[in-house]
């Protein structure tokens, strides 16, 4: 699936299970909807699928999820765009100046995009998005993985939104038929999960909770993006939004202490 990383996974389980071959198949973006995600799921097989963070995807038949890790927000836009020099998305204000595309990965909770007047030219995959998006055409929500991945064109710049502003994040679940669970893709649902593949797990069937994920600490490279240059456009936006954080934030004291002077 676009926007995850398949092939590390797959090298991890051949270190450990030499003597069972794993074998990839990529499949389109929605998985679960497609015919040949559906017929992998019913010989055995295990499905990477993007979803919501807080709820496990559904399906016809029972299934067992686990959520592998959620994905950050970027905003994908032209590099010559007003907002295309920022290094980050630092407020929300910023995106609502945007005329966001409709596309099928929009999540309805992000902020609102511009519906189609003519259905049949909503893009239906990030690829198509990214390309529609490099003619000029506005810009546009992805997840961060997915965006990285699709919008590589050199007209194109990937802003991640800050985690900070809250924006609904979607996650990457590993899904299986509950009649085909065996040790096999327990073992390798454990691989996924950063664990050893001897150590024992236990899935949960959709509708319930999760199993914890084990947080993994990663060092993060250092960032190469650099500042907007002095005076241009993308500096005054990046001014206004770390005056306006700053101003929410004095406000916010000056509210705590009058509440702790009318307690006293």
């Amino acid at each position: 699936m676009r926007g995850s990383a398949p092939t590390k996974w797959a090298r991890r389980w051949q270190e450990a299970q030499p003597e069972s071959p794993l074998e990839l198949v990529p499949l389109d973006e929605s998985p679960l909807n497609s015919p040949a995600g559906q017929e992998l799921l019913a010989s055995g097989g295990l499905l990477l699928v993007r979803g919501a963070s807080t709820e496990p995807p559904r399906f016809a038949d029972p299934l067992h999820a686990v959520r592998l890790y959620d994905e950050a927000v970027a905003l994908v836009t032209t590099a010559d765009a007003e907002l295309g020099e920022l290094p980050e998305i630092s407020d929300l204000n910023l995106l609502r100046g945007v005329t966001l595309l409709q596309h099928p990965a929009h999540n309805p909770l992000w902020p609102k995009a511009s519906p189609w007047q003519d259905p049949s030219w909503e893009p239906r995959t990030a690829a198509e998005l990214a390309e529609l998006v490099a003619t000029g055409e506005d810009a546009a929500l992805l997840p961060l993985p997915l965006a990285r991945h699709t919008a590589k064109h050199k007209q194109l710049r990937v802003i991640p939104v800050a985690s900070e502003l809250g924006l609904a994040q979607t996650a990457i679940w590993a899904v299986w038929l509950e009649r085909h669970n065996s040790d096999e893709l327990q073992n390798l649902v454990g691989v996924l999960r950063g664990r050893r593949a001897a150590s024992s797990r236990q899935a949960a069937p959709v509708g319930g909770s999760a199993p914890k994920a084990r947080k993994v600490t990663v060092q993060r490279a250092k960032s190469t993006k650099k500042t907007p240059p002095p005076g241009s456009r993308g500096e005054q936006l990046l001014r206004a939004a770390q005056k306006n954080q700053r101003r929410q934030g004095g406000k916010s004291a000056t509210a705590g202490k009058r509440t702790r002077r009318s307690r006293s």
